[in-house]
């Protein structure tokens, strides 16, 4: 959520009349450097700057920090000019500004509160409405929203805000999507607006609903890259193939496709048997996919399309590259017939933390296929030290009935 948080500016040699004035040095000194950059200027003030600077001074200089994007300077510039002049709103604003920059939203609170006190303002109440969502402070971001709504009714960021607090709110579901689809009559292509509301619909567990906004906000135009990569994942999620192929291809033509979501997507389809619309995938984002990711689709993609041999091949040129390659350790110990090989491979994967949990469940199944049951057994234990399972721990005492029964 964006608000306005352009500085109010004061003409170097003069002051408005409602600002603290410059004495008579202090305007020569800021006439010197008027047509310097702002970065230069600050340097020439710094060593020149008066032992009594004046409020209107330090304002000055607070701007001229700010122009230079030295945001820490010109928070303490404002901050001083304030505090010789308590009434000095504007230089009090512009410190609260620059906090707000720089993530100060907490900082920046008591002034907004103090300026509220002299000032029923909308674009206070807005500023103070951010700063309380920023602190995940809802209830006190709603009312502050509601506030600057009350001032200024077309306020479109103060409804933004109201919108994002209200969803935030357990229990306040149903009126942040009322409020959501009572902005969106009025301006259906802000993606904003539709984001918010399909994200309160994730947070409350809906996710056929989210999927639902979201592609409603895709045919308005009002779908941002943010919000396309989420209803790429929520298509995968609820295991809508067609759908998530068709995104991602999407996605990909325009030049928004990530080499992860691709990779993600491709996985997804291979893994879940969607062999034709996988290979469709494969062909048009190869060129995407990293070396390493691209050969291991491309041998899962050929098993699925029963080409077992070119896949072994892809392994063993991909281990040859990287011989502690775990992935290809693993997928190629599945698709060879050489069972003294296999085992070899599995052993080396044994060797990679991310991959023992994995290879020691092979072993263990391979020791089943071979009657070796205590074998099995050792192995499916030693997982179990890695991670444990209820499943896991059926399978190991149906290992100890197979061992049980073989010895009688």
């Amino acid at each position: 959520m964006k608000t306005c948080l352009s500085i109010l500016l004061v003409a170097l040699c003069a002051c408005w009349a409602d600002l603290p004035k410059l004495s008579s040095q202090e305007a020569e000194l800021l006439k010197s450097i008027e047509q310097l950059p702002p970065e230069l200027a600050v340097r020439a003030l710094e060593g020149k700057l008066p032992e009594n600077a004046s409020s209107a001074m330090l304002f000055s200089l607070g701007t001229l920090y700010y122009k230079a994007n030295r945001l820490e300077q010109a928070r303490k510039s404002f901050l001083q000019a304030v505090e010789l002049a308590p009434d000095f709103d504007t230089a009090r604003l512009n410190a609260v500004k620059v906090m707000m920059r720089e993530q100060l939203h907490r900082e920046a609170i008591p002034h907004l509160v103090r300026l509220l006190s002299t000032k029923a303002d909308a674009e206070l109440w807005l500023l103070l409405a951010q700063c309380r969502l920023c602190l995940k402070e809802f209830l006190a971001a709603e009312k502050a929203a509601s506030a600057a709504i009350a001032l200024k009714p077309e306020e479109k960021e103060a409804q933004l805000i109201l919108l994002q607090a209200l969803a935030s709110q357990p229990g306040r579901l149903t009126e942040a999507s009322t409020l959501a689809r009572q902005l969106l009559n009025s301006t259906p292509n802000d993606s904003r607006l539709w984001s918010i509301w399909a994200s309160a619909e994730l947070e409350a567990d809906h996710p056929n609903k989210a999927m639902d906004i979201l592609e409603t906000a895709k045919h308005f135009g009002a779908a941002d890259q943010q919000m396309l990569e989420t209803l790429l994942d929520l298509t995968i999620n609820r295991n809508f193939a067609q759908q998530a192929t068709q995104l991602a291809m999407e996605l990909h033509k325009q030049g928004k496709l990530s080499p992860q979501r691709a990779q993600t997507t491709l996985t997804y389809l291979q893994d879940t048997g969607h062999t034709q619309l996988a290979h469709t995938l494969l062909e048009a984002t190869a060129s995407l996919l990293p070396e390493k990711a691209l050969t291991a689709a491309r041998s899962k993609q050929a098993v699925l399309e029963g080409d077992t041999t070119t896949s072994i091949r892809l392994l063993r040129e991909s281990i040859a590259k990287e011989p502690m390659d775990g992935n290809a350790l693993l997928a190629l110990a599945d698709l060879l017939e050489d069972e003294t090989e296999g085992d070899a491979l599995l052993e080396r994967a044994l060797l990679l933390p991310d991959f023992k949990y994995h290879a020691l469940l092979k072993l263990a199944t391979r020791a089943i296929d071979s009657n070796h049951y205590p074998k099995a057994l050792q192995f499916t234990l030693q997982a179990r030290q890695i991670k444990d399972t209820p499943e896991l721990e059926r399978f190991s005492n149906q290992i100890r009935e197979a061992i049980h029964n073989q010895q009688e």
